[in-house]
């Protein structure tokens, strides 16, 4: 579990720094930490899951898992595109 919070944390961080940074060898360094923090976040998730659910009920589990996450994402997609335009605050994409 800690691993799990310490590769969000991480991530979090590396694209937080990703938003204010200009120079370009630091922003493919902070890429990559963040490609090595997702890296960790998902496996590190499904042995969660596996912890949590019975074997019998494995293939369902992580079948919900994956439709939910591609669900969310085609969501977000949508969401994002939508509000691209709108400007808030002076900022655009908000």
């Amino acid at each position: 579990k800690s691993l799990m919070v310490a590769g969000c944390v991480l991530w979090a961080l590396a694209t937080f720094m990703l938003a204010v940074v200009t120079a370009f060898p630091l922003q493919v360094a902070l890429r990559s930490v963040v490609g090595a923090a997702l890296a960790s976040v998902n496996p590190t998730g499904q042995a969660m899951l596996c912890d949590a659910v019975p074997e019998a009920q494995r293939g369902f589990a992580f079948g919900l898992q994956h439709s939910a996450s591609a669900a969310m994402a085609m969501l977000v997609s949508f969401g994002a595109t939508s509000i691209a335009r709108v400007d808030f605050g002076g900022v655009m994409g908000w």
